[in-house]
Order: structure tokens, then C-alpha cells, then sequence
């Protein structure tokens, strides 16, 4: 007998991860993803995703998030997710926006309050008032009021969330990234855009992206898989026909480099701080050991004032901080250094000086360039944006030699300055020209190898001292702990 009627079993593997079994099915007439993860946890968990790929700033996910959960169909109550936390046994109730999803997880121990939960999310996402009924888009998303006043749940939200300059720095830095993705834009929703977002376009958005084939349902712990399927399969995914054409998530073509300058507002501004944000794309979301890697090296080089990178960074006092970020759940991982408290030269000269590439082919060179004996080395240009503007700035200070006036009309500005750059190893930046001013020598004060100890985030395993015993009972030392 077919452990699975209705569905087609694509893989069954071991998942040591969550200590049991890893099980991918397809709905056979809807077409929806089913992920079974079977083991011994008796606290059972529920979700279903669906893959939302914002087109613009207007929320509308963010918004559809709010709305299926403000009454259904089967359970046409005023706010029944807030009638579920006073009421249910779940140990974890909760909706969320990312930038490429929506997910609706709950978990409880419970297997009567399970099946409940899982009835109430399955219609909550396939069949929501919002649909039919106007006035819960206005409430979760917006509406004007007769004096002209905008508001909405989800707009009131975001005037608060995008208020941060964190925030602002954050989408400024994903619109440099993604220009042609979805990535670039605000999928929770810019309070600016939020009001032009229709009732009409929210429903056809809705149709397309909340179908059975464009989600993933997953169950995990220890319950009887086959009665959850079949329940699934019953009232659910055999009602819904595969869609005409599944949404799509398009791959940003990396950028040869960008620099973006972003005027922030706050209501308590602290003059001459800059916050400055370097970026790059550190591969695919499927090279899971490239991304453990930079997680590693991340949490090595920056995960203390005392790591190596860190503590050089801070030592020079380009500002009073440094952040890192990096989400490895998108289809294209980022990583993100954010220098804070900075000044606006600073900013450009650390950026700039990062990018030139003639100090930092390593992780060695990029500490060593952060102190201030090495860095106060470079020459930056922020005036100069090409090879032209450079001879012009080399005529006008009279750097090489003095040009007759009468000459300068007859004279290659831009030849000059390309091979000026190339004989001084110099580069022109999104920050301007910069170039090494062989005043001094590039000190090595970090040698690549051995970590300062006051430096070190992991101790170095201890090396064990191998020992003939005669005594068996000498043979077992100490029991090390494990931190």
C-alpha cells in the first residue's frame, strides 16, 4: 500500500540535524511542496510558506500578512490569531514578511490543539475574508481619513520602523545591491508608497502568489504524517488545480561597485556623524559550506572589540563602532560591514582605500591596512572621478610641470592622467582617486599566522601529551567540558 496516496514521494533522506527522517513530497493535483520531518519531539511544529517577491515598495505583503489572519471563511471571527494566543496550548504562534516569503508557523505539544492550529492557518491563507471584504484591507493596510490623515495597521508600523537611521541605511544598501530584483525594495512596505497601493492590485497579488504550487508546507516531530496528509489532501489541496505559471525569483547580476550617499533624518540629529556601509555578494544560497565559511571567518575577524579586524578598525578610530550583518537565508547572501559614528572623510578614505586592492589581496593585508601608519599612506582625490578630471587636477596644482595657458586648450587631459595613474598604481574609486603615496613603507604589524592571544576568539585545541601507562586505571585523566 502507498504510504503517501494522493502525493509523489521526490527524496527520503537522513536528517541527523533535527535527529530523524527528512521527507519531500509533491501534491499531485495541486502541486504544492510537503516537507515531513520526522523524529521523537513531542512538541509538534506546523508552517506554511509561501514564496512572496516584492515588484515595489507598497508592502503588499506585508499588508496580506496582516489580513488572512483577520477572520476566514471557516472562522469568520474579528482577529481569530489573537483569540489563538489567549486561547491555544502552542508554544509559538507567529506570522512573518521577509524579503523573498511569508511563513505562518505555530508549534504546541498538544495534539488536539495540532490539529485545531493547523485548520485555522490552512484557511486563514486559502480562503480570507480580506478578499470579499474591503475594510480589512483599509484596517491592516491603509486608509484615508476625512481630514486627509493617512493610517493602517502596517503603515503606522513602518513610519516607526523606517524612522531608525539603521533602517534607512539598510534599504539604501539593498537598492545599491539589487536594482533589478526583488531584494531592491522594501517588502515591508515605505510609508510613502504604502498609499498607492489599490484594493484591486492587493487581491490580483494575493491570486498569484498565495496559490497551493507556489507554497511549502512542513510538519515536524512526532505525530502520524499519513492522517496530516490525508487531512491536507481532503479539505484542502485537492480543491486547488495547479496554477498557469508559478512566480518567479530572478538572480541579481553582481555590481561592479557602487557608491551611494544618503542624506538620513532623525528626530534627534547628532551633527557630523556619518554612518558608512560596505557590501559584497558572498555567492548562492545553495553553497552552504561557502556560507558556514564566512559565518566562521565573520564571527574570527569581527565577532569582538578584541578580534583582529575589529580591533584594528577601532584602533584607528575611523569611528566610534563597526557592524557586521549577513543573512544567509536569501537566494544571495550579503555581507555587510557598517562603520558608525564616522566622519564623512573617514568614511571615504577607508572605503576608498578597501577598494584600491593593492594592500588587501588577504585578510592579512586588509588588517594591516586598517592601522593608522599604513592607511595615512594613500592619497584620496574625492574631487577626481576620471582619468580627465585627474590631468586637469595634476595641470592645476603644477604637481609634474607648469602647462603654458595657451596650451591647455591643445592638451590630452585625459591621456595624461590615465598614464599618470597606471606609472602610480593608482585607481579611480565610487569615492575618487586614490593611490599609495610611497612616503612610507606598508608596515606588516599583523604576520597572517598566529593570532595574539589578546586577539583570539576560539583557544586553540590543546595538544595532548601521549604518555605510556602501565596502570590501566592511570589511563582515564579529566573529562574536558564542552562549552
Amino acid at each position: 500500500m502507498e504510504r503517501f496516496p494522493g502525493y509523489t514521494l521526490v527524496r527520503t533522506e537522513d536528517c541527523p540535524e533535527q535527529h530523524g527522517t527528512l521527507t519531500v513530497l509533491t501534491h499531485d493535483v495541486s502541486g504544492a511542496t510537503v516537507l515531513l520531518v520526522e523524529n521523537e519531539d513531542t512538541n509538534k511544529a506546523f508552517g506554511i510558506g509561501f514564496g512572496t517577491f516584492p515588484s515595489d515598495d507598497t508592502g503588499v505583503f506585508h499588508i496580506l500578512e496582516h489580513s488572512v489572519l483577520a477572520g476566514s471563511e471557516k472562522y469568520p471571527v474579528t482577529s481569530p490569531f489573537l483569540q489563538l494566543l489567549k486561547s491555544s496550548m502552542a508554544s509559538f504562534l507567529n506570522a512573518m514578511t521577509f524579503p523573498d516569503k511569508t511563513v505562518y508557523p505555530f508549534a504546541t505539544p498538544n495534539e488536539t490543539d495540532f490539529k485545531n492550529l493547523m485548520d485555522v492557518y490552512l484557511n486563514a491563507v486559502f480562503c480570507p475574508l480580506a478578499m470579499v471584504d474591503k475594510s480589512v484591507f483599509e484596517q491592516e493596510g491603509w486608509h484615508r481619513s476625512a481630514d486627509g490623515t493617512v493610517s493602517g495597521v502596517v503603515y503606522n508600523e513602518m513610519q516607526g520602523a523606517l524612522a531608525a537611521p539603521d533602517a534607512q541605511l539598510e534599504n539604501a544598501l539593498e537598492r545599491a545591491m539589487f536594482p533589478d530584483t526583488a531584494y531592491g525594495f522594501v517588502s515591508g512596505g515605505d510609508p510613502a508608497s504604502i498609499p498607492a497601493l489599490t484594493y484591486e492590485k492587493y487581491k490580483r497579488v494575493y491570486h498569484r502568489h498565495y496559490s497551493a504550487d507556489n507554497c511549502c508546507i512542513t510538519l515536524y516531530g512526532k505525530m502520524d504524517m499519513a492522517e496530516k496528509l490525508e487531512l491536507l489532501d481532503r479539505d484542502y489541496l485537492s480543491r486547488m488545480p495547479k496554477g498557469t505559471s508559478r512566480p518567479q525569483l530572478t538572480v541579481q547580476h553582481e555590481q561592479a561597485g557602487a557608491c551611494v550617499e544618503l542624506p538620513y533624518y532623525t528626530e534627534n540629529p547628532e551633527p557630523d556623524e556619518v554612518q558608512c556601509a560596505l557590501a559584497w555578494y558572498t555567492g548562492a544560497f545553495a553553497d552552504r559550506e561557502r556560507q558556514l565559511g564566512v559565518e566562521i571567518l565573520l564571527d574570527a575577524l569581527l565577532g569582538t572589540n578584541n578580534s583582529p579586524l575589529k580591533a584594528a578598525l577601532l584602533a584607528e578610530k575611523l569611528g566610534a563602532d563597526i557592524d557586521i550583518g549577513f543573512d544567509d537565508s536569501t537566494l544571495q547572501p550579503v555581507l555587510e560591514l557598517v562603520l558608525r559614528g564616522a566622519t564623512e572623510e573617514s568614511a571615504r578614505k577607508f572605503a576608498a582605500a578597501v577598494r584600491h586592492g593593492e594592500y588587501v589581496c588577504s585578510v592579512q593585508d586588509l588588517i594591516n591596512l586598517a592601522y593608522p601608519c599604513n592607511l595615512e599612506q594613500f592619497m584620496l582625490l574625492p574631487e577626481v572621478k576620471t582619468y580627465e578630471d585627474y590631468g586637469r587636477y595634476l595641470v592645476d596644482t603644477k604637481r609634474d610641470f607648469s602647462l603654458p595657458r595657451g596650451a591647455r586648450f591643445y592638451f590630452n587631459y585625459e591621456e595624461y592622467g590615465e598614464t599618470t595613474a597606471i606609472n602610480e598604481n593608482g585607481d579611480l574609486t565610487p569615492q575618487g582617486y586614490i593611490c599609495h603615496d610611497r612616503s612610507g613603507s606598508f608596515q606588516e604589524i599583523y604576520d597572517g599566522k598566529e593570532i595574539p592571544r589578546e586577539y583570539r576568539v576560539f583557544q586553540y585545541p590543546l595538544q595532548a601529551k601521549v604518555k605510556r601507562h602501565n596502570n590501566p586505571k592511570e589511563r582515564d585523566g579529566p573529562k574536558s567540558k564542552r562549552r
